[in-house]
């Protein structure tokens, strides 16, 4: 992109959305063409380009006065509280490209921006300082070059975002060389040892829901190493987290180079319930603010609501048969059994819900539980409201929070005290064939 009055587009996705628990990674290039910003000018931000912040918060990476660099996020309705980095970094205003990354790491429970590779800004994630919330979870597209109808001046080159950390040596070598095809592709430690009988013995990390290819040659410059061959057929290899090991017979060359590749395996489900064998090891929690009158319930849906299950014939809904009370202050909780995520390098939630909400008021949640004690990770996309007017199919990538841990899907129903809008009743949430997949 480059220009004066213009912006650049991506529409709204999952992928750009950060919520409570989400790592992320952001970069970009940005040459200001040497006119310094007085204006806050834009850089990126998923929420704020228009004439109004969204309710549900967003993000902004934009260029402050004296034209240095700032990330500026706001949790809610009414734009407060409010979470900003401040000034970072030298001026990136002097007519030179600049790289420009942020890091959001609950790992070590920071946020973290550079500029050209180098780390300039340290920032403890919590709650009062506004690093611990949804960043970007609404329905806005993601927008380049625009801060609330400031139209940024300049040139932007290699925007790229990542729902992990990327490393500092990561951040250092997209500063020289930019994104590239090996950035975002984990780099994995390889250890060679010799084991008797003249054989040797590779060993890596590894992950569940990945598989691996061994590749090997005797001149390393003869290609680039995704295009060295696969080695002795060793290929598509499935993990055995934590570590993998692989034992072959020393081959007769003098010198031989090797690496280990990663991809994802195709999916795999490690949890599938259709709520056709009854209630099993799902809770529901109503000891939370609860006025009888809504609940969730398992069986057919009949009377309101969808005519039939998404998979007949059973599903959970706020009521099965009947509509969910008005003008009563609730919070009802479905929530699965545990989840075993110990080993997953990734982790997908789909499931299908139908919808007939009062907007704004009353809606559903998606939550990740950690298993261990109920305690929350982070809230799945946006509330659900509104009438979808028949089942509809989500998907939701997992954070990185979730991985590594026993978890759970809590599905929350809360409603207010008012009559709805327009007044009456409505049937409420219903939600059926919950699976979750690795990776």
């Amino acid at each position: 992109m480059d220009g004066a009055s213009g912006e650049v587009r991506a529409t709204d996705h999952e992928d750009y959305e950060f919520p409570q628990g989400q790592d992320f990674s952001i970069t970009l290039f940005y040459n200001s063409g040497g006119v310094s910003s007085d204006n806050n000018n834009g850089l990126i931000t998923k929420g704020y380009a228009d004439d109004s912040r969204s309710p549900d918060g967003y993000y902004l990476l934009q260029v402050t006065n004296p034209s240095q660099f700032e990330l500026d996020s706001r949790c809610c309705a009414g734009a407060t509280p409010r979470f900003q980095t401040g000034a970072i970094g030298p001026s990136i205003t002097d007519g030179n490209w600049h790289n420009v990354t942020v890091v959001r790491d609950y790992g070590t429970n920071e946020i973290r921006t550079y500029i050209d590779g180098n780390l300039e800004h340290t920032q403890v994630i919590n709650a009062n300082d506004g690093g611990d919330w949804n960043m970007g979870v609404n329905d806005q597209d993601v927008v380049i070059g625009n801060h609330f109808n400031r139209f940024t001046t300049g040139k932007f080159d290699e925007v790229a975002i990542w729902r992990r950390p990327l490393t500092e040596g990561e951040i250092a070598e997209i500063a020289v060389n930019g994104v590239g095809t090996s950035i975002g592709k984990a780099k994995l430690g390889l250890s060679v040892e010799s084991s008797p009988n003249d054989m040797l013995t590779l060993r890596w990390e590894s992950k569940g829901g990945k598989l691996y290819n061994v590749r090997s040659v005797t001149d390393p410059s003869s290609a680039d190493p995704i295009d060295w061959p696969i080695f002795d057929g060793h290929q598509d290899i499935a993990a055995t987290p934590a570590e993998n090991t692989l034992t072959f017979l020393r081959p007769a060359d003098a010198e031989r180079f090797f690496i280990i590749e990663e991809f994802d395996a195709p999916p795999e489900s490690v949890f599938l319930d259709d709520f056709e064998g009854g209630q099993g090891a799902w809770t529901i929690a109503t000891g939370f603010t609860h006025t009888p009158g809504t609940n969730w319930e398992l069986g057919m849906p009949t009377a309101v609501g969808p005519p039939t299950a998404n998979s007949p014939d059973n599903c959970f809904g706020t009521n099965i048969a009947a509509n969910y009370a008005d003008e009563a202050m609730t919070d009802v909780r479905l929530r699965s059994p545990a989840i075993d995520l110990t080993t997953a390098g990734g982790a997908t939630l789909n499931y299908a819900q139908f919808r007939d909400i009062e907007i704004t008021f009353d809606g559903g949640e998606v939550w990740v539980l950690d298993a261990s004690d109920d305690s929350d990770i982070a809230q799945l996309g946006p509330v659900a409201e509104g009438d979808s007017s028949g089942w509809e199919n989500i998907t939701r990538s997992l954070p990185g929070g979730a991985l590594g841990k026993m978890i759970k899907i809590e599905f929350r129903f809360t409603t207010d005290d008012f009559n709805g809008t327009p007044p009456g009743p409505s049937p409420g949430w219903y939600i059926d064939d919950v699976e979750v997949t690795v990776p």
